[in-house]
């Protein structure tokens, strides 16, 4: 007769009196470090922590601004008043977002607005060098 089942007393358990194994301490998210730890920092991209948790990251506003500037400032190469802008608040968001630790994101929105503002700027730098050797004609007068 075969017996599949471990003889009495011969278990993978521990003796009764053995102590617990330690697994080192346990994770401190949301709560002080004790004297002498370095604090906890959440995980990447967690946001920015809130009472009950962390709250999702919100677009940095510099980020749009330049992207809207970067956008305006292509379709009116003359005025790369406004690409300076997006250039501006385009490297802005970016250190914005980056030095947030995830409390903003837009990274993307900014590099555009601020490639876009560059391109603007040499639309406009173009534009002006032409009106100024007489290539092109800037007709500014205003006709009722």
């Amino acid at each position: 007769m075969s017996n599949d089942y471990p003889p009495p007393g011969s278990s993978d358990q521990p003796p009764a009196d053995a102590p617990p194994p330690d697994y080192g301490p346990a994770p401190t998210y949301g709560q002080p470090p004790a004297y002498g730890q370095p604090p906890a920092y959440p995980p990447p991209g967690a946001g920015v922590p809130v009472p009950g948790g962390f709250a999702a990251p919100k677009t940095s506003p510099m980020a749009i601004v330049a992207l809207v500037l970067g956008i305006i400032g292509v379709c009116c190469g003359q005025l790369f008043v406004l690409s300076i802008g997006a250039v501006v608040t385009g490297a802005l968001g970016r250190k914005q977002v980056k030095e947030g630790a995830g409390a903003y994101k837009g990274d993307g929105l900014a590099l555009a607005g601020l490639v876009l503002g560059v391109i603007g700027i040499v639309i406009g730098v173009v534009y002006w060098v032409l009106v100024a050797t007489g290539v092109l004609q800037a007709n500014f007068s205003v006709t009722s």
